[in-house]
């Protein structure tokens, strides 16, 4: 459900069922007024989540491993992930198989939002158990080794990519905690914290980089 104070309700059953619609977490930020934020409440079944993200090349792993630990307080969990990436003509569609620190977990449909530009950016994106298999072909896969920590309310990504290389990815999470402008402001304090091992941004997604990298003249 989503409600602003007693009188608007957008969890309405017969309304939802007929339209079937998301709205993100930053267009509601950027409509209701500041004094009315602290009220509003989701539930993201209803609301898609929302993430502020920001992708480089890595130029120095033991010092971003050494800054993620810092700033965590802790040891990375590691993720061994094998994401599938589909044919789809609305945003982007991935089944994710993994392990986390050697424990394999349940693979998950991945359906995300995000405009291919450099620098920071909002992906918006709903996950779902991998009940079948979905009926669009498959596009490509990519393989990836992946350090997790957090830092407050950010996700912080140390990846080691199959054939592509070292990149890092920052997360800024949209939610109950912190509103868009929030999560901006977070995620700015992080990336500074991590400027010395940012290298070139990316403005793409690693199925994109894999593809162009076996596509001839891409």
């Amino acid at each position: 459900m989503l409600s602003i104070g007693p009188r608007f309700d957008f969890s309405a059953k017969p309304l939802r069922d007929r339209l079937h619609i998301h709205i993100p977490i930053r267009l509601i930020h950027d409509l209701v007024p500041e004094e009315f934020l602290n009220v509003v409440r989701f539930e993201y079944n209803d609301v898609m989540p929302t993430n502020v993200e920001y992708k480089a090349h890595l130029t120095d792993r033991p010092e971003a491993d050494r800054l993620a630990m810092e700033g965590s307080g802790g040891p990375p969990t590691i993720l061994v992930q094998r994401d599938t990436y589909y044919e789809v003509t609305d945003g982007r569609l991935k089944k994710r198989e993994e392990t986390q620190d050697g424990a394999v977990q349940a693979p998950v449909l991945i359906r995300y939002h995000r405009a291919d530009n450099a620098g920071t950016r909002d992906s918006q994106y709903t996950l779902e158990p991998v009940e079948r298999e979905p009926e669009e072909p498959v596009w490509l896969v990519v393989e990836k080794t992946r350090r997790f920590s957090m830092i407050g309310e950010v996700r912080i990504h140390i990846d080691a990519v199959y054939t592509l290389g070292d990149f890092i990815e920052f997360e800024s999470l949209v939610n109950e905690k912190q509103g868009h402008a929030q999560a901006q402001a977070t995620l700015d304090a992080v990336l500074q914290r991590f400027a010395p091992v940012l290298g070139e941004p990316i403005d793409t997604s690693y199925s994109a980089l894999l593809e162009a990298s076996i596509t001839p003249g891409a």
